[in-house]
């Protein structure tokens, strides 16, 4: 894992894992790019719906915010939008921490319950 935050969501997506809720992988390679060498953080599939989950950790720095943005736009060429409870069709989740707001690890239990319940 390349951060605590990518170990506690991790930790999260196992449990649900270790009870048959779902699958998970880390760093799995995206299925459209062309050889660009682009990963999300992690791939979810439960109810035979696949997610991937973009967490960002470092949205304070602007080479970081910049690298997001353009793999955010990657995501959205390729019809991949935000999951949200306005748009629960959406399927990249996308979490985000700052200086100021850390990892909501309940907030992100919260959502896998939701999505290995297949609440979507």
């Amino acid at each position: 894992m390349r951060s605590k935050s990518e170990l506690a969501i991790a930790n999260i997506l196992c449990m649900f894992e270790r009870e048959g809720r779902l699958t998970y992988r880390y760093e799995p390679r995206l299925p459209f790019t062309s050889g660009e060498g682009r990963w999300a953080d992690f791939a979810i599939e439960a109810h035979g719906q696949i997610w991937f989950w973009e967490h960002c950790g470092m949205l304070s720095d602007d080479d970081y915010r910049q690298r997001w943005e353009v793999k955010r736009e990657l995501y959205e060429k390729n019809g991949y939008s935000v999951y949200s409870a306005r748009n629960l069709s959406g399927r990249l989740i996308v979490t985000e921490e700052s200086p100021q707001c850390g990892l909501d690890t309940k907030a992100i239990d919260d959502l896998v319950q939701i999505l290995a319940k297949g609440h979507f």
